[in-house]
């Protein structure tokens, strides 16, 4: 079994959201950075991308260690 870890890295935060479909984790991702921009009083497209651009997406199978993030 996999599970994703979809991440955006600001300038003052690094922001993750997991799930077990890379679109589902980039979405979750997504709406964590439209919720920060609501805490802060920030423009809405302050993370600069309309869409899911600027957010990362990687994928790790469950009970298999992690090394860097390659496998041992």
């Amino acid at each position: 079994m996999k599970i994703y870890k979809a991440y955006y890295d600001s300038r003052r935060f690094v922001f993750e959201a997991f799930s077990t479909t890379e679109s589902k984790a980039c979405a979750i991702c997504l709406e964590a950075l439209k919720l920060h921009a609501k805490q802060y009083n920030l423009e809405s497209d302050w993370f600069m991308f309309g869409d899911l651009d600027g957010i990362e997406c990687t994928s790790y199978d469950i009970n298999t260690p992690y090394r860097d993030g390659e496998t041992l």
